[in-house]
């Protein structure tokens, strides 16, 4: 920025810091602040006059404090969102996590709406692998976030038994499988599958459902489910794998979509309500959230939400951060426009 742009905004955040310095009300402040976004001058990289203004301010960090986000009305969308794009421009992961850990910890002050908008910053925070997350972020953040997740399940950090087991046991290393019984898995041939087992003598493995996973190799994981349950459930339980089935999980993604592009994921959960029903309208984690919650993580989960739908799993159960499947959702149009103004 040139010396006149410098000077520019200096003379418009002198206001701004008044405002702060008379302790004038919030609802003044507010007002202020919503006469800043004039969309014709949002320049080239996304940043409006007010993210400029919160940026030069010593008072900038002020917007992002609870009691000023508590003077925002329900039609504030807007201003949300050059709030939550001058959060990710100005911090990156610990700066993300540490605002949004205080925003979601009101759990009866601020409204849904806000809470869930910070809640969608948090998910998608990268972790630049500096260093791990403070121990006091882990027990509010670890399960939404990839990065925290791994982190603190490889180093066994505070929350580390709260995880679904189906979550996070596909991050370890990969086990080599036979050559005939891996072509078994790539065409997804149940009867291959059974007689390469049976000739080998091989006994069915952590590697190999790891395997079975990654290649999209569903109707072999229904083939499990119904005729090896007792097998499978000593690797995985069938509620850690409805968990797993619908994360986000690196090894998933083929079951979502095979090379054909029809998705799987959903033939897996009709399997499991098959065997076990009632299971995805019963099944929580240790921290309230239901399968349909970590459906979120995924691109295109339209088909599986209508099969967790189908079978009563209850989009607005609220979960340890006293939010929901839906709030989230609807919340996600605020998170969009937000990052919108980042590109």
């Amino acid at each position: 920025m040139n010396i006149d742009g410098i000077s520019r905004i200096e003379e418009l955040a002198a206001p701004y810091n008044a405002l702060w310095e008379r302790n004038a009300p919030l609802e003044e402040i507010a007002a202020f602040c919503r006469k800043q976004i004039v969309k014709a001058q949002i320049d080239p990289r996304g940043e409006s006059d007010l993210c400029r203004i919160l940026q030069a301010s010593p008072w900038g960090d002020m917007v992002l404090q609870p009691s000023f986000l508590l003077a925002l009305s329900e039609d504030d969308d807007e201003l949300l969102s050059h709030i939550g794009r001058y959060m990710t421009s100005k911090y990156e992961y610990l700066g993300v996590l540490q605002y949004t850990q205080r925003i979601l910890s009101m759990k009866n002050g601020l409204s849904d709406k806000i809470r869930a908008f910070f809640w969608h910053h948090m998910r998608h925070a990268h972790w630049r692998y500096s260093s791990l997350p403070r121990p006091d972020m882990c027990n509010i953040m670890f399960c939404d976030n990839d990065d925290n997740r791994r982190a603190i399940s490889r180093y066994k950090k505070t929350g580390y038994m709260q995880i679904p087991a189906g979550v996070f046991f596909l991050d370890g290393p990969i086990t080599t499988i036979p050559a005939k019984i891996e072509h078994a898995f790539k065409r997804d041939a149940v009867s291959l599958f059974e007689m390469e087992m049976t000739l080998s003598g091989k006994k069915l493995s952590k590697g190999m459902l790891r395997t079975i996973m990654e290649m999209g190799a569903a109707g072999i994981l229904c083939h499990l489910l119904k005729h090896r349950l007792r097998e499978l459930s000593s690797i995985l339980s069938p509620r850690d794998l409805l968990f797993c089935i619908c994360s986000s999980a690196p090894m998933c993604w083929a079951l979502d979509m095979r090379s054909g592009g029809t998705a799987q994921s959903h033939m897996v959960v009709d399997t499991l309500e098959e065997l076990i029903p009632g299971i995805c309208r019963n099944t929580i984690d240790p921290l309230g959230n239901t399968p349909l919650w970590y459906c979120q993580y995924k691109k295109s989960p339209e088909l599986l939400v209508r099969t967790l739908l189908k079978y009563g799993c209850d989009p607005d159960k609220r979960n340890y951060l006293n939010l929901s499947y839906r709030i989230c959702q609807e919340a996600k149009a605020l998170y969009d426009l937000s990052r919108k103004l980042s590109k």
